[in-house]
């Protein structure tokens, strides 16, 4: 499901504040809400629990594993240096 750039979200207002603010759980939010799935959803194929993925989203625990960023990032076409895994270009 390839949403970077194709989809609408990318262009929404909030997501372009999200991308400027540096925020990856607003930015993991928005892109998982596009893709229609649920936290539980996404946690099932990270491998965390959607409690988990609730908290990473609304900035109550740290977004410090780098290999869940990967498969977020993997699962939601996220580009990596949106999430802090790649330098920007």
């Amino acid at each position: 499901m390839a949403l970077y750039d194709t989809h609408p979200v990318w262009h929404t207002p909030e997501m372009r504040q999200a991308i400027h603010d540096g925020d990856p759980g607003a930015i993991v939010r928005l892109a998982r809400r596009a893709a229609e799935l649920t936290q539980a959803q996404l946690g099932a194929a990270t491998g965390y629990t959607a409690a988990s993925i609730s908290r990473m989203e609304r900035g109550k625990q740290p977004m410090r594993d780098m290999e869940l960023l990967r498969r977020i990032a993997d699962h939601l076409t996220i580009p990596p240096h949106l999430l802090g895994l790649a330098p920007r270009h």
